[in-house]
């Protein structure tokens, strides 16, 4: 059994503003080291050498592929996640703890041949880098998925309709070895529910990260990813439970014996 360490701990980090939220007074690093985490998945904002200097002293540092740029009309466009990667892949000779990229909404986001480009520009200057991707309980039998697994080294999955479903977090755990084959798992763990737009409900937000503590210790998964930083100062009763409750686990993992 595997004890759970602040190494198993990822946070979506960097500025962001959710509707219904307004900007967040968290800066860049800042929730990651509230919630006791070693690992940043940095999002929502160009990857910069001014960005990645403030990420220096974690562990581990992801950043997101996945632009977008703000047009006229109200409209986003997606930038080239190839461009992202090959730049990233770059950074990633300077900035060590740069462990790999990764593409939010994949399979809403991207083409397959747009994943498998972003893939091997991601390695073109360092082969070690990950591409991670986020992945979508509801979309496990879509077919097209195994079309994007050959270019996703770990997948980061996601219950988005969390009243309707999260219950069934134990069914989804136990078909991943099928559904993603030889892939790590990192669990994705949301401190508010989009869907219907509240911060999520205190039995569901104890159920999840309870589940997500258990698996680690079964080795079902390697680690799990909170999101985000940006919502600590929205929601601090949330926040401050999740905080508490990995450092009551944290503790107990150090206790000798």
């Amino acid at each position: 059994m595997t004890e759970l360490t602040t190494d198993h701990i990822w946070v979506w980090d960097g500025p962001a503003i959710d509707y219904p939220m307004g900007p967040s007074i968290m800066g860049l690093g800042e929730g990651t080291r509230y919630f006791h985490a070693e690992n940043v998945m940095y999002l929502f904002a160009a990857t910069t050498e001014f960005a990645l200097d403030k990420l220096r002293g974690f562990k581990r540092v992801v950043c997101d592929i996945t632009k977008w740029k703000f047009i006229e009309g109200g409209r986003y466009v997606a930038l080239s996640s190839t461009e992202e990667a090959l730049k990233l892949s770059r950074f990633s000779l300077r900035y060590r703890n740069i462990v790999g990229g990764i593409i939010d909404d994949l399979i809403h986001t991207r083409k397959v041949n747009e994943v498998e480009e972003a893939y091997c520009a991601l390695k073109k200057y360092n082969p070690t880098l990950q591409l991670y991707g986020v992945i979508y309980t509801h979309e496990f039998d879509l077919p097209v998925l195994e079309e994007y697994l050959p270019y996703i080294d770990v997948v980061n999955i996601w219950v988005w309709e969390n009243t309707k479903n999260l219950r069934n977090l134990d069914s989804y755990i136990e078909r991943c070895p099928e559904v993603f084959p030889g892939k790590p798992i990192l669990l994705g763990l949301y401190l508010y529910d989009y869907p219907t737009k509240q911060p999520m409900p205190k039995e569901l937000l104890e159920f999840e990260f309870k589940k997500a503590v258990q698996y680690v210790k079964d080795e079902k998964i390697i680690g799990f990813s909170i999101l985000a930083s940006s919502l600590i100062d929205h929601f601090p009763e949330t926040a401050r439970w999740v905080r508490e409750f990995l450092k009551e686990n944290l503790s107990r993992s150090r206790a000798p014996g």
